[in-house]
Order: structure tokens, then C-alpha cells, then sequence
């Protein structure tokens, strides 16, 4: 990894701390929130890291977008989760967003688990990810067979993603890793 500049590092702590909050509250990310955010983060990326550094700020756009896209079009993330990802990608560049990608899976996985417990659900959780991957599997939407394996639907267990992103972003902030 590499420790990004300091005035990425302040935007990106400003961004995970409100969409955290914002995604706790009302369970929403605002736009002007990302979009903002993103912009910011490409135009800073140049004097932060020189002539080119928007290259960086590109590659980190494209591979969140690569790996957050295809778990909207499964509805296993929320428009302002994919869109909060690739401003953060633009701040961190490539190789530093796939770590914190990394990161905020673990943490995500570990908070469902903990979550299904809470709610008495584990089995029921468990039985739906077979059923994901068995539809993934077979290139099937896991949404289109029962609406409650997408983030939308009624009866569906979702965590408040930006609150998780903010806590993997703001470990490896606290560590100097990013």
C-alpha cells in the first residue's frame, strides 16, 4: 500500500465520516456527498502526486466501478454504496482501493454474520447464500427467483454499508497505511 498525501487523506476521512452517518441515519448516501467527493479526489490527485497523478485517480474510478457494478446489478449493493466507493477510489488510487475493498469485505462479512445472529436468522442467512451462489452459478440474477436475496427487498437483512466502508478506511487511515 501506499500512504496517500495529506489532503486525501483528510477528504477521505471527510467522506467515510458523513456517508457513514448519512447511510446510518436515513440509509442513504447523498450524491452530492460522492459525486462531490469524487470529483475532488480525481482534481487532487495531480498536485498531491504530480503531472500524472490523475491516472491514479482514474484506475482507482475504474476498479471500484469493476468490482462494485456487478454487485449492484445483483442488488447486493446500493447505488449510493457504488458511487461512495468510486470517490474513494479516486482518493486512493487502484492498488490502495482493492486493500480497502478487501478490508470493508471482511468487516462486511463479519457484521452480516453478527447481524443474522442478532436477529436470530443465521440459518435462514446461510440457506440464502447457497441459494446466491447457486444462481450466480448458474449466471441467474439471485433477485429474480426470490426478491428477498436483493438489498430491496421486504423481508431482506442489510447492513448500512457506509458505516463499514468508514471503519475499514478509517483502520487503515489510523495504521498510516493509507
Amino acid at each position: 500500500m501506499t500512504p496517500l498525501p495529506w489532503q486525501l487523506r483528510i477528504l477521505l476521512a471527510i467522506l467515510v465520516s458523513i456517508a457513514a452517518f448519512t447511510d446510518w441515519r436515513w440509509r442513504r448516501i447523498p450524491n452530492w456527498l460522492t459525486i462531490g467527493c469524487l470529483a475532488a479526489g480525481f482534481v487532487l490527485q495531480s498536485p498531491a502526486l504530480g503531472g500524472l497523478g490523475w491516472l491514479t485517480g482514474l484506475g482507482g474510478i475504474a476498479i471500484a466501478t469493476a468490482i462494485t457494478l456487478p454487485l449492484f446489478a445483483i442488488r447486493g449493493l446500493g447505488g449510493g454504496d457504488v458511487k461512495l466507493m468510486a470517490a474513494a477510489g479516486a482518493m486512493t488510487g487502484s492498488m490502495n482501493f482493492i486493500y480497502l475493498f478487501l478490508i470493508n469485505a471482511i468487516l462486511g462479512g463479519v457484521a452480516a454474520i453478527g447481524l443474522a445472529i442478532a436477529k436470530g436468522r443465521l440459518g435462514r442467512t446461510l440457506r440464502n447464500t447457497g441459494q446466491i451462489l447457486r444462481s450466480l452459478g448458474r449466471a441467474e440474477a439471485p433477485h429474480e427467483n426470490n426478491p428477498d436475496l436483493g438489498i430491496d427487498g421486504e423481508a431482506a437483512l442489510t447492513l448500512p454499508r457506509g458505516v463499514i466502508f468508514a471503519v475499514a478506511a478509517g483502520l487503515l487511515l489510523a495504521s498510516g497505511r493509507l
